[in-house]
C-alpha cells in the first residue's frame, strides 16, 4: 500500500550460521528490513525481483515464530495466508503484522526480521506442505487432479531447476 514504508533496508551478513539449512544455497546474500505503516494486523505482499541470471526458488527468514519463540531458521513458503510465491522472474513475499515472518510477533503496524532468498535441489515440492501442489495451504483432490491435467496437456519431463516464467512453487 502507498503509505507503507521500508526503512533501515541493508544487506547484512548470515544471522545464524550454524543454524543455517544445508540443503539451501543463499548465494544472494541475506538481507534485513523493517516495512512500516502497516495497518496493525494488516497484510502486505512485497515483490522482490530478480535481475536476470539470478537464481532462487526459496525464500527462508530467521528468527522467533508463533509456535517457537527462539530464533531459528524456517522455510517461508506461501501457507495460504503469509510466505513466498516464487516464478521464474520475481519473488512475492506475504506478510501479516505480527504473525509468521514478523520478528516482533506483534500486530503494531511494523513487520521485522531478516531472511535470504535460497536455492534449494528441490525447488518444485512445497517445503511446507509438499502435498499442496497448488500451493493454496491445504490438500485436496484438486491438487492431484492438477498434475494429472498437468502430465496429460504437456506429457512426462524433467523440470527446469529454476522456475520459468509464470511457473509457481
Amino acid at each position: 500500500p502507498s503509505q507503507t514504508a521500508f526503512q533501515n533496508v541493508q544487506a547484512i551478513d548470515n544471522p545464524s550460521p550454524a543454524g543455517t539449512p544445508a540443503n539451501v544455497a543463499f548465494g544472494l546474500g541475506f538481507f534485513d528490513f523493517d516495512l512500516t505503516s502497516v495497518a496493525a494486523g494488516g497484510s502486505v505482499i512485497v515483490t522482490t525481483y530478480l535481475e536476470p541470471g539470478a537464481t532462487a526458488n526459496t525464500y527462508y527468514r530467521y528468527g522467533p515464530t508463533p509456535d517457537n519463540p527462539t530464533p531459528h531458521w524456517y522455510p517461508f513458503m506461501f501457507n495460504g495466508t503469509t510466505g513466498a510465491r516464487v516464478y521464474g522472474d520475481r519473488i512475492e513475499i506475504h506478510f501479516v503484522d505480527g504473525g509468521r515472518g514478523d520478528d516482533d510477533l506483534a500486530a503494531n503496524g511494523v513487520i521485522v526480521g531478516p531472511g535470504g532468498l535460497g536455492l534449494v535441489a528441490h525447488p518444485w515440492q512445497n517445503p511446507v506442505l509438499p502435498e499442496d501442489v497448488n500451493n493454496d495451504g491445504v490438500v485436496t483432490p484438486l491438487d492431484v487432479l492438477l498434475l494429472i491435467g498437468t502430465i496429460n496437456t504437456r506429457g512426462p519431463r524433467d523440470l527446469p531447476l529454476i522456475p520459468e516464467g509464470n511457473d509457481s512453487i
